[in-house]
């Protein structure tokens, strides 16, 4: 037995020694090693000229082990080749790195591969950070370069998945390229979404970029963004353009609607649904109004049956609509109804505000149709106050209550029944809504002044945590936010190019930018019973460090 027990402890000492022996690890003790791997030598030199077409393989020596992480995605070889090349290590490490190319180079081209984040050392993951290794199959390096910003449109967010692409404009190319063919030379972004391209040949080229969800530098429009420079331009050119990726519309197709409740249909659509209507064919109900949905990517069908129109009454259980867009018919629906119809009892939600001085707005999950004031009652304390009924043609679903209001007032609202009656003829129980406001001392007010502030309207917004906090749609050089809670803000406008009340994306085949955000994100402090102006020049460049003190600030507490 203890010869047996000896002859197990050489065997674990035999194979700890040969684990030990094999791993490939940093020597313990002394400093943890903070230093990326280094380059030792390449079997064709970096730079080099007059690269063989048919180079099958580059080998780069390293000091030390390293292994390449998440490839795919970090290494960007421009221009791109159909068949990509293949690099190693990948899995195990090695004290070199390979290129493997699986087609011949084109002669007289300048090939820049940027690998990066993907070289690190096999021990402390320290990175070879946007390591280029560049060569030429011609006589020169092609050396001129271009540059520029990148960045989602509504907002300053820099997008992990852009790229920057130059297309060579040649007899080839026209609008489809970009959904078939690579740029002839990538770039990709820093975090603060600056580009720049180098080791170019002047030329004409078009620029795009992309968020490239599926990395194949190629945009698709059913998952990418798309950023674009409406010109064409000669490349070498002293401008730095500023990329704002978007989210187009889909074209135009009627998806399956949804039935949910009897009275309800919601019909969805891609692409635009602007100019979209339904017609039903049966022609059998009272009452019928069609709404476009809050998001405007779908229609909203709303019918008051026949008072006998029951799966039980009704020998037909289906119901067949004609699709109609911009006065085409385009489609036609038929689906099976719900078997009953309950109408809900009409409730009403009180849409919490930012301003304490604003109109009191309800909406509802039905639209209204009719009010009746007698059946409301505004007090201030314990007295009668005079109010008026809002309810716009534009928001079917919302109607508010509007009266003046004082420092340090409570008010009670009271709606009774028949004071508001929905599309089915539902109305409210009695319900009572409460609400107050503060000390003067307790607000503070900001003008803004807008400097070549634009020629259509606006939305200029205070924001605080990314969230809008008040906004108002203005044309006007100075815009005034009275009665705003103590806080630190900044401000977002949105400029409504074509006055027509909506934020519009862009358009590509029409060469349609995306209707601009500007972004200020210089805090504004803002304390109670502070009267504080602030200055915003619209054309200058967005700074994207914040700083401690507020430029263009002026503030004036109340004493």
């Amino acid at each position: 037995m203890k010869k047996e027990y000896q002859y197990s402890i050489y065997i674990l000492l035999f194979f700890s020694l040969i684990y030990s022996c094999a791993r490939v690890s940093s020597p313990t003790g002394g400093p943890e090693d903070e230093d990326p791997p280094k380059i030792l030598k390449y079997s064709i030199e970096n730079e080099s000229k007059n690269v063989a077409i048919d180079t099958k393989e580059i080998k780069i020596d390293f000091d030390e082990y390293i292994k390449l992480e998440d490839a795919t995605s970090q290494i960007i070889i421009s221009p791109p080749m159909e068949i990509v090349p293949t690099f190693a290590p990948i899995g195990s490490p090695q004290k070199y790195l390979t290129i493997k190319f699986n087609e011949p180079l084109k002669q007289n081209t300048t090939y820049s591969i940027n690998f990066g984040e993907s070289i690190e050392d096999n021990n402390e993951g320290n990175k070879l950070s946007n390591f280029v290794y560049v060569f030429s199959t011609g006589e020169n390096i092609d050396s001129l370069t271009y540059s520029g910003k990148i960045h989602n449109v509504k907002s300053l967010e820099y997008d992990e998945k852009a790229l920057v692409g130059l297309y060579k404009i040649d007899t080839a190319f026209n609008d489809s390229t970009i959904f078939k063919q690579k740029p002839y030379y990538v770039t990709r972004p820093d975090s603060l979404g600056n580009f720049k391209f180098k080791y170019l040949h002047e030329g004409d080229y078009f620029l795009m970029g992309i968020s490239d969800g599926n990395r194949n530098l190629k945009y698709d429009p059913v998952i990418d963004k798309l950023a674009f420079k409406k010109e064409t331009f000669t490349i070498p050119i002293e401008e730095k353009p500023n990329l704002k990726l978007f989210t187009e519309r889909d074209k135009f197709a009627v998806k399956s609607p949804s039935f949910k409740e009897w009275g309800k249909i919601i019909f969805e659509f891609l692409g635009n649904p602007d100019s979209v209507r339904v017609e039903n064919r049966d022609k059998a109900y009272t009452k019928e109004v069609q709404l476009p949905s809050q998001t405007r990517d779908s229609l909203i069908y709303w019918f008051k049956p026949l008072a006998k129109d029951t799966l039980k009454e009704s020998k037909k259980d289906t119901m067949s609509f004609f699709v109609f867009h911009n006065n085409q018919p385009v489609d036609t629906l038929t689906f099976r109804k719900k078997t009953r119809f309950r109408p809900k009892k009409l409730k009403l939600n009180l849409k919490r505000s930012e301003n304490d001085f604003s109109t009191m707005e309800f909406t509802s999950e039905t639209p209204l149709i009719t009010f009746n004031k007698e059946r409301v009652s505004v007090l201030k304390d314990s007295t009668a106050i005079d109010f008026e009924i809002i309810h716009e043609e534009n928001k079917p679903y919302t109607f508010g209550l509007d009266f003046e209001k004082k420092f340090e007032g409570k008010y009670t609202v009271k709606l009774l029944p028949n004071a508001v009656e929905d599309f089915f003829g539902e109305t409210i129980d009695t319900v009572t809504y409460s609400v107050k406001t503060f000390k003067e001392q307790e607000y503070a007010n900001l003008e803004v002044v807008i400097e070549n502030k634009p020629k259509s309207k606006f939305w200029l917004q205070l924001m605080q945590d990314k969230k809008v906090k008040r906004e108002q749609y203005v044309q006007d050089s100075i815009v005034k936010f009275n009665h705003i809670k103590p806080g630190t803000y900044t401000l977002q406008m949105i400029v409504d190019l074509n006055n027509n009340g909506s934020w519009d994306t862009g358009d590509f085949f029409k060469k349609i930018q995306p209707e601009p955000y500007l972004f200020n994100n210089e805090e504004i402090l803002l304390n109670a019973y502070w009267d504080v102006k602030k200055t915003w020049d619209i054309t200058k460049e967005v700074k994207l460090k914040k700083k401690k003190k507020e430029d263009g600030q002026s503030k004036s507490p109340k004493r």
